[in-house]
Formats: C-alpha cells, sequence, structure tokens
C-alpha cells in the first residue's frame, strides 16, 4: 500500500498528567515518519477523546458538544504537525472549522493535491456535528483515494466479544462490510462501515503500540480488514 489514511485515537496524545502530550505526540510522529521514509502518502484524522467525550455528557446541546469535539481535535491535529516538523516531515493541518490563523481551512482539491505531493495530511475535525471520526475517516479516505483506512485501537482487531472480559473472545483475521454491520461488533461506526461498503473502501483495525506502524502497514496479518 502507498496511500493510507490513518485513524488515531485522542487518547494517544494523553499520559498521566497532561490531557495532551507533546512527548506522545513527538511518539506517533516518529512512527509517521518511518512510513513516510518508505514513501507512502499519508493522511490522519485525529480523535478527541483525550480532551472531550460528547457523548458521555448529558443535558448540553449535542451540536455545540460535537463543535466542541472538533475543536479539541484541531488541538491535538495542530500539535502532531507541529511534532511532524520537529522532525522535517511536511505536514499541512486541514481544519474543517474556519481557524486560519493557525490552519488552512480545509478544500477537497487542495488536501488532494497535497496529499499526492507527499506532504502528511492531518484533518482536525469532522466538519460537521452528528459525524463521528470513524465516518470522517471513511470520507476524508475515499476523496483521497486512499487504498486503506487504518484504525489504530487498544486490541489487535475486531473481536466476537470483548477481549478484555473473554479471554477464550476469537479475532476475525477478515470481515465483509456485510458482516461487521450485521454482528454490530462496536469497534466502528455502523454509518462509517455503512459508507465504506458504499464506497468499497478497505478498513483494518489494530493496536497500536509504538513500534507497530510499520510492522502493520508491511504484514496483512496484524488486526482485521473489513472489505
Amino acid at each position: 500500500m502507498k496511500k493510507i489514511l490513518l485513524k488515531l485515537s485522542g487518547e494517544f496524545f494523553a499520559n498521566s498528567n497532561q490531557a495532551v502530550s507533546p512527548d506522545k505526540a513527538m511518539i506517533l510522529a516518529k512512527e509517521i515518519k518511518k512510513l513516510y521514509q518508505h514513501k507512502v502518502k499519508i493522511a490522519v484524522v485525529v480523535g478527541a477523546g483525550n480532551i472531550i467525550r460528547g457523548k458521555q455528557i448529558k443535558n448540553l446541546s449535542r451540536l455545540k458538544l460535537d463543535y466542541a469535539g472538533m475543536s479539541a481535535a484541531f488541538i491535538n491535529g495542530l500539535i502532531l504537525q507541529a511534532a511532524l516538523e520537529n522532525i522535517k516531515v511536511p505536514a499541512v493541518l486541514d481544519s474543517t472549522l474556519n481557524i486560519t490563523q493557525a490552519s488552512q481551512h480545509f478544500n477537497p482539491d487542495r488536501a488532494k493535491n497535497d496529499f499526492l505531493s507527499g506532504k502528511v495530511i492531518i484533518f482536525g475535525g469532522t466538519g460537521l456535528p452528528y459525524v463521528t471520526t470513524d465516518t470522517a475517516a471513511v470520507i476524508f479516505g475515499a476523496s483521497l483515494g486512499v487504498e486503506q483506512v487504518i484504525k489504530l485501537t487498544k486490541v489487535n482487531g475486531v473481536y466476537d466479544s470483548d477481549p478484555k472480559t473473554n479471554k477464550s473472545a476469537k479475532r476475525f483475521k477478515v470481515l465483509s462490510h456485510n458482516q461487521a454491520l450485521v454482528a454490530s461488533l462496536n469497534v466502528i461506526d455502523m454509518a462509517a462501515l455503512a459508507l465504506a461498503r458504499e464506497l468499497n473502501l478497505s478498513i483494518r483495525v489494530c493496536k497500536w503500540q509504538p513500534g507497530n506502524l510499520l510492522k502493520i502497514w508491511k504484514n496483512t496479518n496484524y488486526g482485521t480488514i473489513i472489505k
């Protein structure tokens, strides 16, 4: 694969003392650089759960909370861009919010040109309320023509039950979009799966840990492929 989109959880930016840790961002940046050095074209969608989880907040406007989440994703994206630039990887932050003092406002044609020119494209926010970062990853990935969306999580793939509570849980190596939708395994947003099926876009769910990203790219046995 030479064109991929990485979906990163906001939790990967946090440590025990900081919601956004520059050191954690640098770890992510160094992993991305390994792919960049293999001439892989890389886009990134970042989550915001390290700063805010709107779904867990009750009695406040979902609309406002979703925009707060986009603002938090923008912060993560800005820190990741700074970390990448610090290690000489060209990176562009495309914000779906109009924050042009610190980023360029998302434009599909410009983003694709930047992507194809070899810059790492970071998307800060989904662009619309009620749209998850999983769904945004599929939308942005399809608009850039990536070969696969790689969702990095805390577990190595999709299982038939929760591997944290069931030691006998079985990991699927390959699932069809339909199988994943019917099973409702809660690893990926259902709207993202349905759209990926419509667009014939492959999604891979893998475990994130430092040193793992290059292995994932080289070895399709890592995680679960949904196609």
